[in-house]
């Protein structure tokens, strides 16, 4: 769609659009990552960490993937092998008993990671869901840990571990809800808007300023001002600048030393960096990655869509171009997006996610091709369409960091010389409402924009800078599609940490994993989706016609789940009927526990044969008695069937369908009720899809 053609003369702004530009009413975006809020000073201190036994094979430690808020896993370890003193000093210097000169670095207001030891430890601090009838109250518990992983340097031992401050635990702090209060909405909040309106605010725009044009989009057409906010970014509580005050305000109010805050180290760095500056008069005036010598190093710009993975597109963007840079083939075709977005247990998959946790995830499980996990935002899938162990090539990142060392640590100097030095990096900024009319030029904040707009957070990818009439300019590649912006890139303004675009500077590099890749989950190889992490698995040799023989071995399984030594896990899964007879089919069976296993988890008794799975004797879909089962589709295609019983107070959940491939399956889960349903779908050897929203 053309720029709007709606022109006015300089100083003619009428009260119209001067009421326009101040009466857009705000959206929220989609829920923030995780539901917890914890600034720098109140990680600062000494930490005691619960290490459990290392393994060659990694571990999901609990966590979903990808991540899920409302079900993280309980903070608990069967076996406490070590238990490590560690000192967290500002900004960034991690100290223990046998090494002063480790590393630490906040991951925005979530999480940690800590270098010392030659361990590596990453984990989220916790939080508690507090539900009150209809409102929920997330309180961060900034002196605890959920838990989370560590690995050695060599990336061969990997292990779960939590953590907590060393201090009473009345002495810590607890922050309730740090949601931003609501705010008044205009009655167009959620009324569609007609392209009539967009042009005028575009036109407006033009009229306010001139480094940048705008223009009416036809994707905004017809959307509410709650569709525009959430296709902005993903949703902060607090943005990069509020997060320092925040800091501010709470260290200028206590007589211990607190580490400086955001804003204090940015304006501290500033001058730290002066005698950087000679260096950096070597660099060239201009660069793009787009044009280096005549060659692209990078990807094609894409649309995201409706997922919030701009963090994740961003980062494998980076890491792709990284490695064309390095060997030097422009060719390349890239990694694969959906791998890490739908599969990584660090972020929240399409509910967003941070660009220093996918780099993370990469350098922790590995990288595949582009081919291997095309980008579906629509369907969920953490299902490979290749055989690693056959790719003759394999590949993870390596090195990641944040520019300046730690979070808050950047400048515009160290990001010059790292993107001209080694490639592409990821930023984050906070775009207002004016961002998504942008058409050309050189973007800087409108001022007087209405506070109603709510807080998000944007990833895009830095790939070269420049001077434009003596106005210097970042260039980036947004993920919005090429009909966005300058043929779907952008030019920001340079060197005043415009939106927040100089404050989180992400970059990683790329290796090739030269081991073969191993199935069991080793640090060289990609992980094995599908396959259930360190559960219990107790065959039974049960009928699914004998209740009572089921209700025996899944007794007996519990009483080993508890004896057992692995991480903690809340599903415990078993096959029965492995013989496969053609008249009788395979059943699978998921129990719910809670861990640690709690005194008054009630199995259902053998009651009259309540739990004979009625309707699957016959392993014909036409034999079901449709009355007695709901039909639907799962994401698989699948026609399912799903009827409920209750037994004891236990919700039992009978479900039946064809396999395609063989007989019919039989599938039934039980447990406490929990809220939803959770349920499992299973092939014949492992686990096919986790717990997912379709299954209802």
């Amino acid at each position: 769609m053309a720029a709007s053609s709606l022109y006015f003369w300089p100083g003619s702004t009428s009260l119209a659009f001067s009421a326009l530009l101040v009466g857009l009413s705000s959206l929220p975006g989609v829920f923030s990552d995780l539901p917890v809020h914890c600034l720098r000073h109140q990680l600062v201190g000494d930490w005691d960490f619960f290490l459990g036994p290392a393994s060659s094979e990694r571990s999901s430690c609990g966590h979903q993937s990808p991540d899920v808020p409302e079900s993280q896993p309980a903070v608990f370890l069967a076996e406490v092998s070590q238990q490590r003193k560690v000192q967290l000093q500002a900004p960034s210097r991690a100290r223990s008993g046998a090494d002063d000169q480790g590393s630490w670095t906040m991951i925005y207001d979530e999480a940690f990671e800590v270098n010392v030891d030659s361990l590596s430890f990453l984990a989220f601090s916790r939080f508690d869901l507090v539900h009150n009838g209809t409102v929920t109250t997330n309180v961060s518990q900034c002196g605890e840990t959920q838990l989370g992983w560590y690995r050695n340097v060599d990336r061969d031992q990997w292990g779960c571990f939590y953590a907590r401050k060393s201090a009473p635990i009345q002495e810590h702090e607890s922050t309730a809800s740090f949601s931003q209060s609501p705010v008044s909405r205009s009655a167009s909040y959620d009324e569609p808007l007609v392209e009539e309106y967009h042009q005028l605010f575009a036109a407006s725009l033009n009229l306010l300023q001139d480094m940048w044009t705008a223009k009416s989009y036809e994707r905004l057409v017809n959307r509410t001002l709650r569709d525009i906010n959430k296709m902005a970014g993903i949703l902060r509580p607090f943005s990069a600048a509020e997060h320092g005050k925040s800091d501010l305000i709470a260290a200028s109010s206590r007589p211990v030393a607190r580490s400086p805050s955001f804003l204090q180290q940015k304006s501290t760095e500033a001058r730290s960096t002066a005698s950087f500056r000679g260096a950096s008069s070597s660099l060239p005036s201009a660069w793009d990655w787009r044009n280096v010598s005549g060659i692209s190093y990078l990807d094609k710009v894409m649309d995201q869509a409706g997922c919030g993975s701009c963090y994740v597109v961003a980062t494998t963007h980076m890491l792709s171009a990284r490695h064309r840079i390095k060997q030097q083939d422009p060719s390349f075709d890239g990694f694969s997006i959906n791998f890490p977005l739908h599969c990584s247990e660090y972020n929240q998959g399409c509910d967003g996610g941070y660009a220093f946790l996918a780099s993370r995830w990469a350098q922790d499980v590995g990288l595949v091709p582009k081919h291997c996990s095309t980008y579906s935002p629509v369907v969920p899938s953490c299902q490979l369409a290749c055989d690693v162990t056959a790719l003759e090539k394999r590949w993870r990142a390596d090195n990641h960091h944040y520019v300046g060392g730690h979070y808050g640590g950047a400048t515009e100097e160290k990001m010059l010389q790292e993107l001209v030095d080694r490639g592409p990096l990821v930023v984050s900024f906070e775009p207002k409402h004016e961002f998504m009319y942008y058409d050309g030029g050189i973007y800087s904040t409108v001022p007087n924009q209405r506070r109603e707009w709510e807080q998000v957070d944007h990833a895009v990818l830095l790939v070269g800078f420049g001077q434009q009439h003596g106005k210097k300019y970042w260039l980036l590649q947004n993920s919005w599609g090429e009909d966005w912006g300058e043929q779907g890139f952008f030019r920001m303004v340079r060197g005043s940490d415009e939106s927040g675009i100089e404050s989180i500077v992400v970059g990683a590099d790329v290796v090739e994993v030269r081991q073969a890749l191993s199935p069991s989950r080793r640090g060289s190889g990609i992980e094995p989706i599908f396959e259930l992490e360190c559960e219990l698995k107790t065959l039974l040799a049960a009928q699914a016609e004998d209740s009572a023989s089921v209700l025996r071995s899944v007794a007996q399984m519990v009483e080993e789940i508890q004896q057992s030594s692995c991480p903690p896990s809340p599903w415990a899964t078993s096959r029965m009927n492995r013989s496969r007879p053609s008249t009788q089919p395979k059943t699978w069976v998921a129990l719910r526990i809670s861990w640690p296993p709690q005194p008054q988890l009630a199995l259902p008794p053998a009651a009259g044969g309540k739990l004979v799975v009625t309707g699957c004797q016959n392993p014909t879909v036409g034999n079901i008695v449709r009355g007695e089962y709901a039909a639907f589709s799962d994401n698989h295609g699948r026609t399912v069937y799903r009827r409920s019983e209750q037994v004891n107070n236990l919700d039992v959940l009978i479900y039946f369908w064809d396999d395609r491939d063989g007989p019919s399956f039989c599938g039934w889960w039980f447990g406490p009720k929990v809220g939803g349903d959770q349920v499992w779908a299973y092939n014949s050897e492992r686990a096919m899809v986790p717990p997912t929203s379709q299954w209802k």
